[in-house]
């Protein structure tokens, strides 16, 4: 099947009284499969990106689980290099040190939202 790149529709007709009109991807092999339309063919020299006639379902993706990162009641008083790896942890790389700012700065800053979040989670479930 092909689809116009000007306008990314795919060009059908319904055979009975030869209009053409453009449809999207989807809604033509929709319209295919019921035999409600067919492809029209499209006049030499009008871009066209082709694409798979059916797509077959794809399986839906494995849940992955995140492990929870353990934080010790005494994290605050951690060396400032173990906050920066456990805030590494829990923010993966969403850790980002803004410039003027201290790596230890940001850590802090990250576990101590982590757990407020935790405790805010634990009280709603309660």
């Amino acid at each position: 099947m092909f689809i116009v790149k000007k306008t990314g529709l795919v060009p059908v007709t319904d055979g009975r009284n030869a209009s053409v009109y453009g449809v999207t991807p989807a809604q033509a092999r929709e319209m295919l499969k019921k035999g409600l339309a067919e492809l029209f063919p499209i006049p030499e020299g009008i871009e066209t990106i082709e694409v798979a006639d059916s797509v077959a379902p794809r399986a839906p993706a494995a849940a992955v689980e995140e492990p929870i990162v353990e934080i010790p009641e005494d994290w605050a008083t951690l060396h400032h290099l173990q906050k920066v790896k456990l805030a590494k942890a829990i923010a993966g790389d969403g850790f980002i040190v803004p410039e003027g700012q201290k790596p230890a700065e940001v850590a802090e800053q990250v576990i101590s939202d982590e757990v407020q979040r935790r405790a805010a989670a634990a009280t709603d479930l309660a």
